[in-house]
């Protein structure tokens, strides 16, 4: 069994490296127009959710930095084009956007004690009460965007209602410069557990990348790439979805060498 197991990880580390990683254009997936599709958020029949997600604090792992890649990805977009501001929907203890200071004007949303925490912690920082799941828009000013990179990463699995807070990530662009949104893929992180409820019990739902595409659709999404990344540091398996949106400067998706370096 040990030796099984062994083998089941090589394979694993082999099927989901960074070689093996094609972007998927989000202009080919076809627009849902299946309500009932909707109404189970893309999910497969059958599929069980969590009814009351744990309230979650980033730093209750101490050593792990997840999604590393993603915020230096969105500094070196942000970079590319000139932007000044990067803002951090969902932010959690923000300990990874504080690092982008004083490069970039940093604006985080978040609620509880996480958005307490970072008013205490970072003072530099613009930190904004907002509850993804009962409002509807994000409260930063359009001239604001038109200076920024917006940044959503690993948030949205948290959230009885994902579309909430995905359309109104729609609505920043233009005149945000680009978009980054990250997810778990529930097939590469949960194997034996395909229907859920996730393991993570902070997590109410997670997709596969084409489902979070399909969802992305349906919330107002036409352009852009999905590609994976890693989860956190020192990870070898591409287990996490990124979907990127950049202006129209820099919308073509990447080819597949480039791609599997990204972020």
């Amino acid at each position: 069994m040990r030796v099984l197991r062994a083998i089941t990880r090589r394979l694993r580390r082999i099927r989901y490296s960074r070689w093996l990683t094609l972007p998927l254009r989000l202009s080919r997936v076809p627009a849902p127009t299946d309500a009932e599709g909707a109404d189970r958020h893309f999910l497969p029949a059958g599929y069980r959710e969590r009814g009351e997600p744990e309230y979650f604090n980033d730093e209750s792992e101490p050593g792990i930095e997840y999604q590393p890649d993603v915020y230096r990805k969105a500094a070196r977009l942000a970079r590319s084009v000139g932007a000044t501001t990067i803002v951090d929907v969902g932010c959690g203890r923000a300990r990874k956007l504080a690092a982008l200071h004083p490069e970039f004007e940093l604006i985080g949303l978040d609620f509880g004690h996480n958005i307490e925490h970072c008013r205490q912690a970072y003072p530099f920082g613009t930190w904004v009460e907002h509850d993804l799941d009962r409002e509807e828009s994000l409260l930063v000013d359009q001239d604001v965007l038109a200076e920024s990179v917006v940044v959503c990463a690993d948030v949205v699995e948290h959230l009885r209602r994902p579309q909430r807070a995905l359309r109104a990530l729609r609505a920043t662009f233009p005149p945000a410069h680009a978009i980054l949104i990250s997810t778990p893929d529930r097939i590469r992180i949960n194997l034996g557990r395909p229907l859920g409820p996730p393991f993570n019990e902070a997590h109410v739902r997670e997709w596969t990348r084409s489902e979070f595409a399909n969802l992305l659709r349906w919330c107002g999404f036409e352009r852009g790439y999905l590609t994976y990344t890693r989860p956190f540091i020192g990870a070898s398996e591409l287990t996490t979805i990124l979907y990127v949106l950049r202006d129209s400067a820099s919308l073509r998706a990447p080819s597949v060498r480039t791609a599997a370096l990204l972020p």
